[in-house]
């Protein structure tokens, strides 16, 4: 799939959760189907356009009370029918899309350009770095570019609201863990970074972590070696806190397993594959074996969906021979 290798790549994508890669993963096979692209397409021009008349009508009535202190009511209705067509629109597009709670938050904000207030400058970092990913892509047969650019804001959004309560670093220049990182690892990789910073013969960096630290408590070491016990201390404060955020139950579920997760969701959803074998034939690589494939897929479909926060309707709906 298009940005899934490349994201493996990125440090953020170690930080998420697994209900937010399974959303970003499904997001992706939406938005790689040409029916998706072409509704969203429709829907983004439809909350433009009613964005555009909702303007007009506001700077009319503010005018309006200004000199009459009334506003006609079938202005007033106006307001009203407007912001109703956009709910039913929205609504038809997330039952039809089956699109889970994160997804709907994240393309509403896209289509109202709405963003957290609280977002910022990592908001704004988050949207680069997701652009950079999906707008270069060659594989994604996408014919408007602009949507290119709503994916990216919609897949910072669920990233966002992810990380945005992650602890915070006692130190500018520290990454935090990634999840389900031991600790022994974590303070490894801390401890080699600052030995290498330690070595250096030339002045420290402003973005060093000695350096950063040097100029926190306003001391420059005269052996840099000298600061690293002190940074070690505080790398550990901070692994712990971020398990705390975090939990502590390990995820033994890779990408490769999430993105299986998310084609199955998508195939039955979406596409309508009622069938265990018919599913596990679109999704298992060339000469594996069905009848594992398709109890792979019977175990994941149940899982996916209550990660994704989408029902799962157990029952007779599901035929074992459907091929």
């Amino acid at each position: 799939m298009s940005g899934i290798h490349l994201w493996q790549e990125v440090w953020v994508w170690k930080q998420l959760s697994d209900e937010t890669k399974l959303s970003v993963l499904y997001l992706e096979n939406l938005w790689e189907d040409t029916g998706f692209q072409a509704e969203w397409a429709h829907l983004r021009n439809l909350f433009g356009v009613k964005r555009h008349l909702v303007v007009i009508l506001e700077v009319d009535k503010e005018v309006t009370h200004s000199e009459m202190n009334s506003f006609p009511r079938e202005r007033e209705g106006n307001l009203t029918k407007i912001t109703a067509e956009k709910s039913q629109a929205f609504e038809g597009f997330t039952d039809r899309w089956a699109l889970s709670p994160r997804i709907q938050s994240a393309l509403h904000c896209v289509l109202c350009r709405e963003f957290p207030a609280d977002s910022g400058h990592k908001l704004a970092c988050l949207i680069l770095q997701a652009a950079c990913i999906y707008c270069p892509s060659k594989a994604m047969n996408i014919p408007l570019r602009i949507t290119v650019s709503d994916l990216a804001h919609a897949v910072a959004l669920m990233l966002y609201e992810d990380l945005r309560n992650a602890a915070i670093s006692p130190i500018k220049w520290f990454h935090p863990p990634t999840r389900w990182e031991p600790k022994c690892a974590y303070l490894a990789k801390v401890k080699a970074i600052l030995k290498a910073e330690a070595n250096c013969d030339t002045q420290q960096p402003e973005q060093s972590l000695i350096g950063e630290f040097e100029r926190l408590v306003g001391y420059r070491f005269h052996d840099p070696h000298n600061a690293i016990p002190a940074l070690l201390s505080l790398a550990e404060d901070y692994y712990e806190k971020c398990a705390a955020m975090q939990g502590t139950q390990v995820s033994n579920r890779n990408d490769s397993t999430l993105s299986m997760y998310a084609k199955v969701v998508y195939l039955h959803k979406v596409k309508g594959l009622t069938g265990w074998k018919q599913i596990a034939g679109e999704v298992m690589p060339e000469g594996e074996d069905l009848e594992d494939w398709t109890d792979r897929v019977r175990k994941a479909l149940p899982v996916a969906c209550r990660l994704l926060g989408i029902p799962f309707e157990e029952g007779g709906e599901f035929s074992e021979n459907h091929l």
